[in-house]
């Protein structure tokens, strides 16, 4: 029996907790994927990722050669115990890594940032049907841009779709601004169209829950933290992963932020198409 030690957040144990028995559905290069009977995920990697992710450390590589698709495991409160013996003990770090309203973002701070995103983005080719989603993006009517996030899901290249990836930009944004909108809409439109841990992966950025380089980035917006170091690492995130994602989050941080930081917005719901949203943001 091979025991490994691996490290957790709150998010990650509270999945393995409520679920409980979960397996293997995807063992790639750089992270093994636990799909729980609930349909959650929990990824396995060498250092933390995501608030769902377990880190391994040192022992990453003799843990991903001891795990096939399909192996199934069950949490006992403390450890997570697979049917070939090997058994990973869990170590909760209680830091919570959730992207949040956390004050409003400073307009100069922003517009650097994203110049520099847009530096940055002579190095990666965005697909048209992610072009044309930037324009809608651009025009701040909220209506038009859930719309279109309905509409991209489950489309592009990768393990998690470009699509995808964009879409959970989008949603980290909202939840930074604090703008307050039915997003069970785009996530049942995802569970349709997409694949998993993609459409769950959007669940969790709905949550505020995402790769921790982004987290990073988002939550230096607000306070007196140099974000660009965060945004380097976060579009480095995978093949197209984190240039997506990115790309969804800035495009809609700069939209949307003049509007807030003009009035007050009023509430719609993603499934009524109203053109604003619920704000609690002060003007900044």
């Amino acid at each position: 029996m091979l025991l490994v030690d691996v490290c957790g957040t709150p998010e990650a144990a509270s999945i393995l907790f409520r679920d409980r028995f979960l397996f293997v559905e995807a063992n790639v290069r750089k992270a093994v994927y636990l799909r729980t009977y609930r349909d959650d995920v929990i990824i396995l990697l060498e250092q933390k990722l995501t608030p769902f992710s377990l880190s391994a450390g040192k022992n990453w590589k003799l843990l991903r050669q001891q795990v096939n698709e399909k192996l199934a495991a069950e949490f006992n409160g403390s450890s997570i115990v697979f049917e070939n013996g090997l058994t990973l003990n869990l170590h909760i770090n209680q830091s919570k890594n959730q992207v949040e309203f956390a004050g409003a973002i400073d307009w100069s701070k922003l517009r650097y940032t994203y110049n520099c995103y847009q530096t940055l983005s002579t190095a990666f080719e965005l697909p048209d049907f992610i072009r044309e989603a930037v324009e809608c993006v651009r025009t701040a009517c909220l209506s038009c841009v859930l719309k279109a996030c309905g509409e991209i899901v489950g489309i592009g290249a990768g393990y998690t779709p470009e699509g995808d990836d964009f879409v959970s930009g989008i949603l980290l944004a909202l939840k930074l601004l604090n703008i307050k909108v039915d997003l069970q809409p785009i996530i049942f439109r995802a569970v349709e169209r997409s694949r998993w841990p993609s459409w769950k992966i959007i669940e969790h950025a709905s949550h505020g829950c995402t790769y921790m380089p982004i987290y990073r980035l988002c939550m230096s917006l607000p306070t007196a933290q140099d974000p660009i170091e965060h945004l380097v690492d976060a579009v480095r995130i995978g093949a197209t992963t984190g240039f997506a994602t990115v790309t969804g989050l800035l495009e809609t941080l700069v939209a949307f932020h003049s509007i807030l930081s003009k009035s007050s917005l009023t509430s719609c719901s993603s499934s009524t198409g109203g053109d604003q949203a619920t704000s609690t943001t002060s003007n900044p």
